[in-house]
């Protein structure tokens, strides 16, 4: 059943032709009596924007973070594919585990936040997904002091990607995947063992 026809109308020669489907609408329909116009119709539209981690992450391991905390001292680096045409990304959530462990996160040179409650949001973003490609963005980890005023040496920390939101180039529409992605945990120290 093709926009309300029933097989009663295919047989009695009414019947739609869509001759070109661009962005989730139809630019042109020719109706069967050779009349020709131009229609908006729904037409189903999926977009999708996959992340992954990528293996140029940092592995876990012993982190340094005395006198003063370590500045950027890991990398995560996530995958962004999108599906169905290009994509921009405007805003990532990460959730942070480990209480206090993490000072900031940041997104290359471009926005950084500092976890509130576990939890940090980075807005503000204009990270463009190509068509038929993938970006691949480096994600850099910040550690509270350890030691008198800080964190236990030997506390574990990690932070995961829980939240992606982007803009879809191809009709608009904001979205928001929900990939939660773990980045590998590391253990702070006062020094390397």
């Amino acid at each position: 059943n093709l926009y309300g026809q029933t097989p009663a109308d295919i047989e009695n020669g009414y019947y739609i032709n869509v001759t070109a489907i661009k962005a989730g609408k139809a630019e042109e329909i020719i109706v069967a009596s050779g009349q020709s116009g131009i229609f908006t119709i729904v037409v189903p539209f999926t977009q999708t924007v996959i992340a992954s981690l990528s293996p140029s992450s940092t592995v876990s391991q012993f982190v340094p973070a005395a006198n003063g905390g370590a500045a950027n001292a890991t990398k995560a680096t996530y995958n962004f594919t999108s599906t169905g045409g290009r994509a921009t990304i405007t805003a990532l959530k990460f959730d942070v585990s480990g209480p206090n462990t993490v000072t900031q996160i940041r997104v290359g040179n471009i926005g950084s936040a500092v976890p509130v409650n576990g939890v940090a949001h980075i807005v503000g973003l204009n990270l463009p997904i190509p068509n038929n490609s993938s970006l691949e963005q480096d994600v850099y980890v910040s550690y509270a002091e350890v030691g008198i005023g800080g964190v236990l040496s030997g506390s574990t920390s990690s932070i995961a990607l829980t939240d992606v939101k982007y803009i879809s180039n191809e009709t608009g529409i904001v979205s928001t995947s929900t990939p939660n992605i773990s980045a590998p945990a590391m253990k702070l120290v006062g020094s390397r063992p």
